[in-house]
């Protein structure tokens, strides 16, 4: 089965965070850009699948557990879906430093079509007083 969702433009570094809310091990994220053919609605199902395909559970949406994967989607061009399934743009993107540092080196320049501000402005004025780490990966 082709799983893929679309051609990669642009990758940011990856970052480290401490778990939220629970005891767990850290988290490590980042942001990538793509161009895909697909719908908003395709490409989340074919994210689903590679999340199943690397062994991600689902549990209790509601409760904050350490998970191996977890990818979303966080804008779809300027579109604005609200949806039982989906939310474009990612609800609570603008209060998460460990999204926004990731993406603001990808996208600093991109507008919030709801919230009509840059990445930029949004990491300026987070609640969030995580700062993730940025990791250097030639260390390793």
């Amino acid at each position: 089965m082709e799983l893929k969702v679309g051609k990669v433009k642009s990758i940011s570094s990856i970052y480290e965070t401490k778990a939220l809310g629970f005891d767990g091990p850290d988290f490590f994220n980042l942001c990538l850009s793509i161009q895909t053919e697909y719908s908003p609605e395709e490409v989340l199902n074919r994210l689903l699948k590679i999340e199943i395909l690397m062994g991600r559970v689902r549990m209790d949406q509601r409760k904050l557990i350490s998970r191996k994967i977890d990818m979303d989607i966080l804008f779809y061009d300027d579109e604005i879906i609200s949806s039982e399934k989906l939310q474009i743009p990612h609800p609570r993107l603008q209060n998460r430093n460990f999204v926004l540092y990731p993406l603001i080196e990808i996208a600093p320049n991109l507008k919030h079509p709801v919230l009509k501000t840059s990445i930029s402005a949004l990491i300026t004025k987070c609640s969030d007083k995580l700062i993730p780490l940025k990791l250097d990966l030639k260390a390793f």
